[in-house]
Order: structure tokens, then sequence, then C-alpha cells
């Protein structure tokens, strides 16, 4: 196994795992969202989408048998904002399906798609200090530039202390290189 990954757009299809990832009162929002990935938008049509705008990815993950992809879970860059060509990224992986490489490997796509297919400048992550593989996802493919503590979002969110992370298409590209 060696945790490579294809990603695939977000259809209506995959509300349902998109619920999984994100808490119900979270999800609602989520599926109430356009949900098609900027790669699908013309260029000359993207200057008008808002800061809101999200783009989300199922990770499909390679099995032990040969040419065999599942669902593994979603990555996504949300709160695009194209007048300056950043965003945040997210990923989730399914629990059954964590500790074998799916996420530093979907982290990889999901950079790829930002700076590659979306051609944004600079991408950050807000990681909960409790999620140890996610900080370890993150200082191994990004940049730690401080630290923040939030309060909750929803309904059971306890929010916390948070790690920022941030990676420049510049930096991309050189780490890509080497």
């Amino acid at each position: 196994m060696n945790g490579r990954v294809r990603l695939r757009p977000v259809t209506s299809e995959d509300v349902a795992l998109m619920a999984e990832m994100f808490m119900p009162a979270a999800s609602r929002e989520l599926s109430n969202s356009v949900i098609t990935p900027p790669s699908a938008v013309p260029a000359s049509a993207r200057a008008a989408i808002d800061d809101r705008y999200q783009a989300w990815w199922v990770v499909m993950g390679e099995t032990d048998r040969a040419g065999a992809f599942v669902e593994r879970g979603i990555v996504g860059c949300h709160q695009l904002h194209f007048w300056r060509w950043e965003g945040e990224i997210a990923k989730w992986i399914k629990p059954e399906h964590r500790g074998r490489g799916f996420g530093m490997a979907a982290q990889r796509a999901l950079l790829a798609e930002c700076f590659d297919t979306l051609h944004l400048n600079r991408v950050e992550s807000h990681v909960h200090v409790p999620n140890l593989a996610n900080q370890h996802i993150c200082t191994v493919t990004m940049d730690r530039v401080g630290e923040y503590r939030r309060g909750p979002r929803w309904p059971g969110d306890t929010g916390g202390v948070v790690e920022l992370y941030s990676l420049s298409a510049t930096d991309w590209r050189e780490r890509t290189r080497a």
C-alpha cells in the first residue's frame, strides 16, 4: 500500500459523505452550497465568484487489488478569495482508512489542484492542536506560521487552540522540483 490517491470532483450524490465529514449542523450549510470545483468554471467567470466559494474533491485511494480505487475521504479548498487567489484547505479521511498514508497523499494531491489547476498564489490550513496526524501532514507539506485560540462555531464544537500553516505557489513549485 503506497497511499496513492486520485481526486474526483464532489457531486450532489456525495452529500452523505460530506455530512459524515462535517458535524451535522455544519453540513447543512455545505449541502446547500455550490460544490462544483472552480476548475470547471471558465476563467472569465472566476472573478465573479464570491469569497465563500468552495471546491471539494472525493479522495479515491488505491486498494490492494491492482487498479481499483475506492472512496477514502474528502479534501477541499474553501473560503476561496479569487481576488487575492488564496484559499483555506481542509481534509478528512474516513476513520477506517487513517494511518495508511492517504492523508499525506491527499494533501499533496490537493495542493497540486490548488496551485496547478486553480492557480492560487497561497493556501493555508487551520489545524486543531489535538489533531496530531494533521499537524504532521501540514508540518511536512507546509510552513507553520503561528497559532490562535478560537471559540465554538456550531453546537457541540468546543473551539480551542489552532495552528496556522501556509504555503505559497512559489514554495510549492520549489518543493516539488526537489
